[in-house]
């Protein structure tokens, strides 16, 4: 299995580099394939929870009254699905040591064949719905979310699963928020990506906090993700933006919740789902659903339409992600952002850009080129604090700008400031961190990108 598994491994890879050689042209195929090469090999296995935290955590609601807990909804639309699949997603959720949920089960195959592999695990809490009539994803995850009787709704796919502590981490996540004053309208975990054979588990992606700037070039939330079912049910999916209806839902929930005052959003940042490989499959050969990414980019282009931001948006060298470009100067079109940094580089590798408030350099080192983590280093993100050698300003932070620095605001013929280009790493860092808090403090957000 393990040989057959890497000979379809590596004749999926040679198809991606063949159609990104086609995409992309010659010079940037060489430089993510010198990229690929040069990383290492990855030893990447899923730890478990220790059994004893497993055993804890079943046992802290042994005896408790089921109504003083947030009822968990995971829906999940079955089509045509494999038996074996199936058995391996219900025994996932059945696993769960958070006991308060319940499966929505919603099957749109040809035949109903599947209700009796649901029925063998006797337990109320699986409760199956054959609909028959296959009207696409988007409508067929609305009819189930439409028979859901808890208050936050986790979606799952049919060939996927669940880790044992998936609902227990959600039902704490929701608790940490509410203990803090803030309504928990979306939570999303960290995921990885499995073979369906035990152990074989890679592509372990980690996750950034919530970022808005990040989620406009795709969909980095993904699984795990959960809803409050009230917003679930109000927005709906799509059927115009199927093969992507989540990318379209995530973008139209978070523009909702910016606009509540205590609204929240939360990541997980734990291992808990794992998304399944096989032939075909999106997660194994992305390539194979090029119409999904067609739909995030007119998901993404109907958000900016209905912000009122006039923005051209088109594919990046990789599938999935986007570009976004203004039709406008950057800083009439984003009112909202005081200062757009850039990278900082020197002999071809990055030395300076995005900061941590502690002054660290996110993607330090990287080669001019590459793209890193999950193509992280390339993309437009929200930032604590960006290096002022590098960055332009919002003329509506100039006063902020000179309360900060004691000089008038000055730039080159690119826009860029040309203030402080010659003052050494520790000392831009330090006023980089003072001016970026004041223009965040002035209500403005700070944007990095390559």
């Amino acid at each position: 299995m393990l040989f057959v598994y890497k000979g379809m491994k590596l004749l999926q890879n040679v198809r991606k580099t063949y159609y990104f050689l086609k995409r992309n042209g010659l010079r940037q195929t060489y430089y993510a394939v010198r990229e690929r090469l040069t990383k290492r090999r990855s030893s990447y296995y899923y730890e478990a929870p220790d059994v004893a935290e497993l055993k804890r955590q079943r046992t802290e609601f042994a005896g408790c009254d089921a109504s003083k807990y947030p009822l968990l909804s995971v829906v999940v639309p079955l089509f045509e699905t494999r038996e074996v699949f199936l058995r391996e997603l219900l025994a996932s959720v059945l696993s769960q040591t958070y006991p308060f949920f319940e499966v929505i089960l919603g099957d749109f195959s040809s035949d109903n064949q599947l209700k009796q592999v649901v029925e063998d695990y006797a337990d109320a809490r699986l409760k199956y719905h054959y609909f028959g009539d296959n009207k696409g994803i988007a409508e067929n995850t609305n009819r189930a979310i439409d028979l859901v009787s808890g208050s936050y709704v986790g979606l799952l796919d049919h060939d996927d699963v669940l880790t044992e502590d998936a609902l227990y981490e959600v039902y704490q996540g929701i608790t940490e928020e509410r203990r803090a004053g803030y309504q928990p309208l979306l939570l999303f975990s960290d995921e990885d990506k499995w073979t369906g054979e035990k152990g074989q588990y890679y592509s372990l992606h980690r996750k950034e906090e919530y970022n808005r700037e990040l989620l406009f070039s795709g969909n980095y939330i993904c699984h795990f993700m959960v809803m409050d079912t009230e917003l679930i049910q109000k927005l709906r999916f799509r059927s115009q933006y199927s093969g992507a209806q989540d990318y379209d839902l995530v973008l139209r929930a978070v523009a909702k919740i910016e606009q509540m005052d205590k609204g929240s959003i939360r990541h997980i940042p734990k291992v808990l789902y794992h998304w399944r490989c096989h032939e075909g499959s999106s997660a194994e050969n992305p390539v194979s659903k090029t119409y999904a990414y067609e739909a995030g980019k007119k998901a993404l282009e109907d958000y900016f339409t209905k912000q009122g931001i006039q923005a051209k948006v088109s594919h990046r060298l990789y599938v999935g992600l986007y570009q976004i470009d203004y039709e406008t100067d950057y800083f009439e079109a984003r009112p909202e952002v005081g200062i757009l940094g850039f990278a900082l580089v020197e002999r071809g590798v990055l030395v300076s850009g995005r900061l941590n408030l502690e002054g660290e350099v996110y993607y330090e080192g990287t080669k001019e080129g590459y793209t890193g983590y999950f193509h992280r280093a390339i993309l437009p993100q929200d930032a604590e604090a960006v290096d002022v050698r590098r960055m332009k300003l919002n003329p509506a932070c100039r006063e902020v700008f000179k309360k900060i620095t004691g000089c008038d605001y000055a730039e080159d013929e690119q826009g860029f400031c040309s203030n402080f280009r010659t003052l050494s790493q520790p000392e831009a860092v330090r006023l980089s961190l003072l001016l970026c808090q004041a223009v965040r403090q002035a209500g403005y957000h700070i944007i990095w990108q390559w």
